[in-house]
């Protein structure tokens, strides 16, 4: 008998043993890079900002766009956010759809952030108008 059938056959006589390993060794194994992740934090932070500094068209293939599509974008937009129109003071964020993944524009910060804890929704955004009229 093969090492490989003798593993599946364990592996078939022992579900529940296997299950428990696998499950013992995720918890382990995400403690471990959790606490590593905080011991290292401001370095991991400096590495992943030097990373996106080299690489920086990196970030735009998650909404499938080129660093042209992004700079064609902005000059539509005058260089401006799309929102509040204030020139950005650092790289404006590139607003999508989240079920569509469409691109709807380039945010500042503030603004992303803002319609995004909205839940990017209308209706959120509406009751934002309407308190900010009644109490401001």
């Amino acid at each position: 008998m093969t090492t490989s059938e003798r593993q599946r056959r364990y592996q078939e006589a022992h579900p529940e043993r296997i299950k428990a390993a696998q499950k013992k060794y995720r918890d382990s194994h995400h403690r471990d890079r959790t606490a590593y992740e905080k011991s290292h934090a401001n370095e991991l932070r400096t590495y992943r900002r030097e990373y996106a500094r080299k690489h920086p068209g990196l970030h735009l293939r998650r909404y499938n766009i080129t660093e042209e599509d992004y700079d064609a974008l902005l000059s539509q937009q005058g260089g401006v956010c799309a929102i509040c129109g204030r020139p950005p003071e650092k790289r404006l964020s590139v607003d999508h759809n989240h079920v569509t993944d469409a691109v709807r524009g380039l945010l500042c910060m503030p603004c992303n952030r803002a319609i995004g804890l909205l839940g990017d929704s209308v209706e959120g955004l509406t009751r934002a108008i309407d308190y900010l009229i009644t109490h401001g």
